[in-house]
């Protein structure tokens, strides 16, 4: 049994849409199946068997969470550091 990261891309009504880090399957799961206080951009960590998401292992893990947070706040920092302003000249 291998242990997985997958992102909660959205939630749409009670169906939550995941993402799996390892090779960016798409899936869709009942919220009723993943750990309460599951939210847009949660990240969970999820056993599988033969490449099958064992939702009842769900883990919430909050700290790679926020490292993701703050790696994607630097980036956009960056980016504001390195643009001169101005309107674009065609």
């Amino acid at each position: 049994m291998d242990k997985r990261i997958w992102t909660v891309d959205r939630i749409e009504g009670d169906v939550a849409v995941l993402v799996s880090d390892t090779n960016n399957r798409i899936v869709e799961v009942n919220l009723k199946k993943l750990p309460k206080g599951t939210k847009e951009k949660s990240i969970l960590h999820i056993f599988e068997r033969r490449d099958q998401p064992i939702w009842g292992s769900a883990v919430l893990d909050e700290s790679i969470e926020v490292q993701r947070k703050k790696k994607a706040e630097a980036i956009v920092e960056d980016l504001k550091q390195r643009d001169p302003g101005g309107d674009i000249k065609v």
